[in-house]
C-alpha cells in the first residue's frame, strides 16, 4: 500500500539524482603497445590524473629490440571518461601497435 508507494518514490528520487552517480567509477583492463615519443610515461600519468583515472595495477614491459612499450593496466575510470579518450591520447603520443580494453567486474 502506502509504504510500498513511498519506497518506490524514494528509490526513483535516488536513482534519478544524477549527482549521486557522478562519482561512479568503473574498472577496466587496458592494454596497449606503443612506439612512444620521449616523455610519454610522464605525460600519460599526468593525463590520467587530470581525468581522475586511478591506476590500480600495472605492468610495463620495455622491448629493447623494437623500442616499444607494452602496458597492461587495471584502471578505475570515472563514469564521464570514455575509453576512446584514452585511445585518442595515446595515438597522439606515438605509433600504437595494439590496443584493447575490457570492463572488469
Amino acid at each position: 500500500g502506502i509504504g510500498f508507494t513511498a519506497l518506490l518514490i524514494a528509490m526513483q528520487l535516488i536513482m534519478h539524482n544524477v549527482p549521486f552517480f557522478v562519482n561512479a567509477m568503473f574498472s577496466h583492463q587496458y592494454t596497449f603497445t606503443i612506439e612512444a615519443e620521449r616523455g610519454f610515461r610522464e605525460a600519460f600519468n599526468t593525463y590520467l590524473a587530470s581525468r581522475g583515472v586511478q591506476i590500480m595495477d600495472s605492468e610495463i614491459t620495455y622491448h629493447e629490440n623494437d623500442g616499444t612499450l607494452s602496458y597492461r593496466l587495471n584502471l578505475k575510470v570515472p563514469a564521464d571518461v570514455k575509453m576512446q579518450e584514452l585511445n585518442d591520447f595515446i595515438h597522439s603520443k606515438g605509433k600504437v601497435h595494439t590496443v584493447s580494453y575490457s570492463n572488469v567486474m
